[in-house]
């Protein structure tokens, strides 16, 4: 197992890291592509918990979602995302016929689609503009360092249970130790690698270090609904798409916001 993970990461990290730095289309159809990948583990998911979602009308949401990020701003991805919900309604209209039964089926698929397509088009708005790819390289950092840091610490000082229901390996120490770790890695790969102003990152370093395990134990809470271990094998070794990209999903929306709206309150100041 343990070579099949080295392995599957050695592809795997450079492909990632060359389809970030080339940015523009290539690596728009790769979001798209992983979006889509995920959202067939949301529905195996939701299918292993014996729910069924609209799993063709929230394909072609999260495509839509992925493509209002691409053309669009925050405010079309969030307007559309805001319509799927009568999209989706009028579809049980349509299909069920209005069966109450069947109404869960449009709340289950909405939040899929937000979970999955609303997230990950976050992806494509934070790499869309070349100026915040240094940001983009700082949200893979800190994620990176609070797992690590989680795990290490965790292993060695762990003693009291972050959240025992949903993944019982999770210690407050370890959590502790990926904040720091998070922080600190933040911190100077911000200044001495990108050269950026120390009064953002303390702020960018701390949101990121709390994004990072809440999207991890949401995706855990997803699987522990769901009873099952990983949410798929795209990654040989590492499990789904999911379960590789379940920090960033909270990391990468938390850092673009931030990050857009330090952006318009910063020329408003100096006016």
């Amino acid at each position: 197992m343990l070579k099949l993970r080295i392995t599957t990461a050695a592809i795997g990290i450079p492909v990632a890291l060359y389809l970030m730095i080339q940015g523009g289309p290539l690596f728009f159809s790769s979001v798209i592509l992983l979006a889509l990948a995920a959202w067939q583990e949301f529905c195996g998911l939701m299918a292993a918990a014996h729910v069924k979602v609209l799993r063709a009308a929230g394909a072609a949401l999260v495509v839509v979602l992925g493509l209002c990020a691409w053309f669009g701003q925050p405010l079309e991805l969030l307007l559309f995302y805001s319509l799927a919900g009568p999209v989706l309604f009028l579809l049980w209209l349509w299909i069920y016929r209005g069966t109450p039964e069947r109404l869960p089926e449009v709340a289950y698929s909405w939040f899929g689609i937000a979970y999955i397509g609303l997230l990950f088009a976050h992806f494509i708005l934070l790499r869309r503009v070349d100026a915040m790819l240094p940001y983009f390289w700082l949200a893979l950092i800190g994620t990176w360092a609070s797992d690590s840091g989680a795990y290490f610490v965790g292993c060695r000082y762990g003693r009291h249970y972050l959240a025992k229901n949903i993944s019982p390996a999770k210690t407050v120490e370890g959590a502790l130790g990926g904040m720091l770790t998070c922080l600190a890695a933040v911190l100077l790969g911000g200044i001495y690698v990108f050269a950026l102003p120390a009064r953002e990152l303390w702020a960018l370093g701390l949101l990121i270090a709390i994004a990072a395990p809440v999207g991890d134990l949401a995706e855990s809470a997803l699987k522990r609904f769901a009873g099952i271990k990983d949410s798929g094998r795209l990654f040989p070794g590492h499990g789904g798409v999911l379960d590789r990209f379940d920090s960033l999903l909270f990391v990468v929306p938390t850092v673009y916001y931030y990050i857009y709206l330090t952006w318009l309150w910063l020329p408003a100041q100096r006016g």
